[in-house]
């Protein structure tokens, strides 16, 4: 019996000690890389080299691709749907500022009209330094 306890405590010590090597190498030896390189070409920053089975690849991310944005700094702004809140114009000769009613046809309100804003991708103006800056700080 005394043998058993023994090997019991022998085999705790093991799992302990195995336990505490793997928590003090795991942050030593840990990646945690996103997969994609990026450059800075004329104002843009490329993607110049995806790794295989890395997240870039699984998300879908090619060679080529420019990026809209880096670590949340937007660099093209896409287009976006808005809505405007215009109020009606008043009358001219009274001044009041009709309300909104509904069709007499059908009984439906009018519907907004959707601006996209901007109508066109539109890059953010940044110079080649503070490009390089972006891609060269962790993803």
């Amino acid at each position: 019996m005394v043998i058993n306890r023994v090997r019991i405590e022998q085999a705790a010590i093991g799992i302990g000690l195995l336990a505490v090597f793997v928590g003090i190498l795991t942050p030593v030896l840990a990646r945690n890389d996103t997969g994609v390189g990026l450059i800075v070409s004329e104002g843009r920053v490329l993607v110049w080299a995806v790794d295989p089975f890395s997240p870039a690849a699984r998300y879908g991310i090619e060679t080529g691709m420019v990026a809209l944005s880096v670590n949340n700094r937007v660099l093209i702004w896409m287009p976006q749907e808005t809505y405007p809140t215009k109020a009606p114009s008043p009358d001219p000769v009274t001044g009041e500022v009709p309300e909104v009613t509904p069709d007499p046809a059908t009984g439906e309100y009018p519907q907004p009209v959707v601006v996209w804003d901007p109508p066109a991708p539109t890059p953010v103006v940044l110079g080649n330094d503070a490009l390089q800056a972006l891609i060269d700080a962790p993803l």
